[in-house]
């Protein structure tokens, strides 16, 4: 079976799964369990991370479920391989953290190093995932290497929240109003944020 990079994609083929705090308890949860998380991240506590990131996110989950996407608000290790198990959804965007100190990408319950993540993906799987996390390269080498049939992608490393959370905003508008194939799909929305 052919990876699906010549397939056009609709919002009803994505899921939209969040590995980062949407609430002020898993915001206190994840800076209680992490010194060096992503919550930690944000020295003004709940009232700056409200701001500049719940706010934006709350509005993407918005849009993703008005246009049909999937969501999955809390992704942990143990939900994880969810979001690979529907084949009418082959399209996942994955937002979490990447801890480069560790090689883990951090989701709502704690690190998931790189084997146990590359584990919940299905051998099977030939769909897209897109991480919404800064810089998980070594994390995209070994799903490149170990999951051949998936091709695997993220937002740039130099991105913030508000750029991100806008970025995939416009990208569902393009898959839900043109015929495009997701990797047309981002290609137009890259160059639009880049002009």
């Amino acid at each position: 079976m052919e990876i699906m990079t010549r397939e056009i994609v609709t919002p009803r083929q994505c899921t939209l799964g969040i590995g980062i705090p949407t609430s002020e308890s898993d915001f206190a949860a994840a800076v209680k369990r992490s010194s060096a998380g992503f919550a930690s991240m944000y020295v003004g506590g709940w009232p700056q991370y409200s701001n500049e990131v719940v706010r934006d996110l709350a509005s993407l989950m918005n849009t993703a479920e008005r246009r049909g996407i999937r969501l999955r608000r809390t992704v942990t290790r143990r939900t994880l391989s969810d979001l690979f198990a529907d084949p009418l959804r082959p399209v996942v965007f994955i937002v979490g953290h990447w801890d480069k100190d560790v090689w883990a990408i951090e989701l709502s319950d704690g690190l998931v190093p790189i084997h146990d993540f590359v584990a919940a993906v299905p051998d099977s799987f030939r769909g897209i995932i897109d991480f919404c996390a800064c810089d998980p390269e070594p994390l995209m080498a070994v799903l490149r290497r170990d999951r051949t049939r998936c091709v695997v992608r993220h937002t740039s490393r130099d991105s913030t929240p508000y750029v991100w959370t806008a970025f995939y905003s416009v990208l569902i508008g393009v898959l839900a109003s043109e015929s495009r194939t997701y990797l047309q799909a981002v290609e137009e929305v890259v160059e639009a944020f880049t002009k």
